[in-house]
């Protein structure tokens, strides 16, 4: 009987043991699962670290470039005067509205030039963003510097805040077409 009392107290020990080694190992999955998801997280958020310092550096780099390469702050350029819808005087107007609109923006001379060259009207739609920005604060501009013939245009239907396509119109109406426009303009 004293055997058969310590081969009870031996398998009650063995089950509690046995217990006790179960809810060790489901706490020790636990552990390992708040782990790893710990682990993600901090996997996850040092990524973003990165990825946030290397654009910051980006746009630093970007911002000083842009600060090197511009000689001169816009706010130190004098604006061009009101254009006075006077044809012989648009070329002298051009030329001015040209270089400050290039201390604005790099862009800008480039994008009048390109759009003063185009036959048919530039749509809206087919910018891409900074341009779409660009063209609107072309308007803007257009609106303050040569605010006659700016309504002319808008006064033909025009309803579109482009000013790339104001810009286009405003040189169809204001320079001559011919091949001897150099002629014309001296002859003024």
């Amino acid at each position: 009987m004293a055997d058969q009392q310590i081969v009870a107290q031996m398998q009650a020990r063995i089950n509690e043991l046995s217990a006790q080694t179960a809810e060790l190992v489901q706490g020790l999955a636990r552990a390992n699962a708040a782990y790893e998801s710990q682990r993600d997280r901090l996997t996850s958020a040092e990524q973003e670290l990165v990825d946030t310092k290397a654009k910051l550096q980006e746009q630093a780099s970007s911002s000083s470039g842009s600060r090197e390469t511009q000689l001169i702050h816009p706010s130190n350029v004098p604006k061009p005067p009101q254009y006075n819808d006077k044809k012989e005087e648009w070329e002298k107007f051009k030329h001015i509205f040209m270089a400050w609109t290039s201390a604005v923006h790099k862009d800008f001379p480039r994008l009048l030039d390109k759009a003063g060259r185009e036959d048919k009207p530039l749509d809206m739609e087919v910018y891409r963003p900074e341009e779409e920005r660009l063209s609107k604060a072309m308007y803007t501009f257009l609106i303050q510097y040569c605010p006659k013939p700016t309504m002319n245009v808008i006064g033909q239907g025009f309803t579109d805040e482009n000013g790339f396509e104001i810009w286009r119109r405003l040189m169809k109406l204001s320079e001559p077409a011919c091949r001897t426009k150099a002629w014309v303009w001296r002859r003024h």
